[in-house]
């Protein structure tokens, strides 16, 4: 199973496919629908999904809020994205 269908997975079953995460930066907000945050993340080298996977299966495990760590991969998802416009 690839990264991003074992993230579509989890999100489902989570109840987390329809989230939208609202990220403040650099004085305005941004909107990340969790589908583009699935893709950034199914982009990242292999090092940072395992990184990815092993945190929330951490969470999952620990019956933790695993849409507060995907909140905070918006976040990177954002500064990722308009840092490179600069």
């Amino acid at each position: 199973m690839t990264f991003k269908n074992w993230l579509q997975r989890l999100v489902k079953e989570k109840g987390l496919q329809n989230e939208v995460f609202t990220v403040g930066w650099q004085g305005q907000f941004h909107v990340v629908e969790m589908d583009y945050l699935i893709e950034f993340l199914s982009g990242l080298d292999r090092d940072n999904r395992d990184r990815v996977k092993d945190t929330l299966v951490w969470i999952d495990y620990k019956n933790g809020d695993i849409g507060h760590f995907l909140n905070h991969c918006a976040e990177g998802y954002i500064k990722f994205v308009y840092a490179a416009a600069l």
